[in-house]
Order: structure tokens, then C-alpha cells, then sequence
């Protein structure tokens, strides 16, 4: 049964649920309103608690959060400015045993040229706990200042100096949109999407160093977010949608003219079982999934106007218990639900 978190909070630009050892459930994401605060609630399927509501850092109305937790139950919150600051990436994290902050608004990187034109972030855990993450940098080359993704991690004491992602083949290419995740052996997965040329989604693979990158042709521009899970045998699934708000698998059609327009898209992996959750173009959230046989529509979970859904998941250290937790929003206001994993099938609930 769907919960109300909060009647002013907003998805637009990130944020995410994870739940703790012990089974508590956390929400992160941006105030509603045009404050500079973000919201840390706890206790998101009963009756949830405000943990925080405030700044971090010198953090900005409408930026760009991702999170994920760790090993020892703390959540790593990465904040993409949308205006350019001294401190542009920042990084913190929040311990849920004690609900404080471990480290609030730590300097990540600063923007070469300005703000980008399409700011964003995206964080994932390695087996040590150590963070790594993509970002959106406004930088020039051959006299032209284009989007990219940058990749840095702290696996040591700092975070290291950014590696550029993209391969900007000519002046105007431009990047934006990361999405990165950790498999097996600690290689990195980065995610993203290229906007020239046929504006396809794009990615790289590190291993002993970054890949070549590799486009997958589906005519992307316009639509939602990508999307990224592995499994623990290291085979990698990567969503998106087009401009028909057609929802892929790669290359896969999953399905057809599904999507509301301009909205987003997430996954879930639950061992090998694929999940996609989605707004569907009648504004309910929505999802599909793939036990190793083929997709099926799962059908509606929520009846409404709905604009933002976002499914937990991460490869280290998921901790859900019998379902899949996720939040989502209708104008402002943020709710949140679970899918549980003895049933395919879902009640229709009304919020």
C-alpha cells in the first residue's frame, strides 16, 4: 500500500530509496520548493520521519542528486550544482545508525567552462565501500565548449583527478545523462547519452582501463534517462527509451509507445529477474519484467498523474527484503511503494 512521504518534495532531478540491514527504508531527494534544501526520510513504508531538511554544503535548488548505501548502513549522496559554484560536484555522506552526517558538502570537482547546459550525476559502491562516480562538466575543445561525462573515484584518500568519458569525436559532440554501476570484479560500467548524430545512448566498460565506446542506434533524442543493473555473473542490462517513448533493452523493443512523454524510466534486478518501472501514458506507475523467458507487462501499481518513479537497486550491498522498494511523485508530492517478489501480478492502489 503506497505511503505519502512528503507533499513537498520533487524526483525531477534524482534522488533514491535503499533500505538499511536491518530493513529500514530511506528516501533521498530535493525539497519541492526553490530552498537549497534536501530531504532525508526514514521509516518511508510506515510512518515516515523527516531525518533532515536542509543544506549540504553549498548546495543549489534543483540539483542533481543520485545515492547509494554501503556495507555499514551509510548512504553516499553525490549533488550536481545546475548553476555554477567554487565547489560544483559535491559529496556526503549520512549515517543511518546515528542519523547524522559522516560528512556533508566535501569538495568533488569545480566546472571547467560553467555550468553545463545539462547538469547530472550518478554514484555507485565498490566492494571496499569506496565511491565512484559520472558527472556533467561544461568543457572546451578546439575552441568549442560542449556537455561531457567525467568519471573520478575516492578509493584513496582524495578523490581522483576526472577522466573524460565521452569520446568527443568533434567539437559539437555532446554528453550528458550518466548512469554508472559496479559488477563483479569492481569493473565499472558507465552509461550516457550522446547527443549527436543520431543522439544514441552510449557506454564504456572498465576493466584494466576504459573501453572504446559503443552506441546502441535507436534514435534517442528527446527522451528519458537511461538506466543500468549487472548480475552478479557480470552480464550487463541497459534501458532507454526513444523519442516515441518506446522503452529498449539495448537494442530490444520491450515496449511499444508505452511511456508518458518526458518522463522517466528505472530498473531494478532482483538475482537474474529484470524489472523496468515506468510512468505509463495513462500517468500510473507502471512496470515490466523478465524472468529469463521474455517480457510481460506487469500492469499498473499505482492509478493517478504520476511524473517521477524511482526503483531501488544497486549491486553491492541490496538489501531489500521481499520486494522491491520505490518513490514516486505527482506534483510535489512523494509517495512510496513496494513490489513484492511472491507476486508478478500487483493491486491496483489509488493515492
Amino acid at each position: 500500500m503506497a505511503v505519502t512521504i512528503t507533499t513537498d518534495g520533487s524526483l525531477d532531478r534524482g534522488g533514491g530509496v535503499v533500505e538499511t540491514s536491518g530493513g529500514d527504508k530511506y528516501a533521498v531527494f530535493r525539497d519541492g520548493s526553490f530552498s537549497n534544501d534536501i530531504h532525508i526520510f526514514s521509516s518511508i513504508d510506515g510512518t515516515p520521519s523527516s531525518e533532515y531538511n536542509g543544506n549540504v554544503g553549498n548546495n543549489q535548488p534543483k540539483a542533481w542528486i543520485d545515492i547509494a548505501i554501503d556495507s555499514t548502513d551509510k548512504i553516499h549522496i553525490i549533488i550536481a550544482h545546475t548553476t555554477n559554484f567554487s565547489s560544483d560536484i559535491l559529496y556526503a555522506v549520512w549515517n543511518t545508525v546515528t542519523d547524522t552526517w559522516t560528512n556533508s558538502g566535501e569538495f568533488v570537482a569545480s566546472y571547467d567552462e560553467g555550468a553545463p547546459t545539462y547538469p547530472g550525476c550518478a554514484i555507485s559502491l565498490d566492494s571496499d565501500d569506496y565511491p565512484h562516480v559520472l558527472f556533467v562538466d561544461s568543457v572546451k575543445q578546439t575552441g568549442s565548449i560542449a556537455d561531457n561525462v567525467y568519471y573520478t573515484e575516492r578509493t584513496g584518500g582524495s578523490w581522483s583527478t576526472a577522466t573524460q568519458i565521452g569520446t568527443r569525436a568533434t567539437k559539437t559532440d555532446s554528453y550528458h545523462e550518466p548512469r554508472i554501476t559496479i559488477r563483479n570484479s569492481d569493473y565499472r560500467e558507465a552509461y550516457y547519452y550522446f547527443d549527436s548524430g543520431a543522439t544514441n545512448p552510449a557506454y564504456k566498460t572498465y576493466i584494466s582501463s576504459w573501453s572504446s565506446e559503443s552506441t546502441y542506434s535507436s534514435n534517442w533524442f528527446g527522451a528519458t534517462v537511461p538506466a543500468i543493473t549487472s548480475t552478479t555473473s557480470g552480464t550487463v542490462y541497459r534501458y532507454h527509451s526513444n523519442t516515441s517513448e518506446t522503452i529498449y533493452e539495448a537494442s530490444t523493443v520491450v515496449a511499444a509507445g508505452a511511456m508518458l512523454s518526458n518522463t522517466e524510466l528505472s530498473a531494478s534486478l532482483v538475482d537474474t529477474d529484470r524489472y523496468i518501472f515506468y510512468i505509463d501514458t495513462s500517468g500510473d506507475t507502471h512496470y515490466y519484467y523478465n524472468t529469463g523467458s521474455g517480457w510481460t507487462d506487469g500492469g499498473a501499481m499505482n492509478t493517478g498523474t504520476y511524473q517521477y518513479i524511482i526503483a531501488e537497486w544497486g549491486y553491492n550491498n541490496e538489501n531489500q527484503s521481499g520486494g522491491i522498494n520505490y518513490i514516486f511523485e505527482a506534483s510535489g508530492t512523494v509517495y512510496y511503494d513496494s513490489l513484492s517478489f511472491a507476486a508478478r501480478r500487483v493491486f491496483v492502489t489509488h493515492v
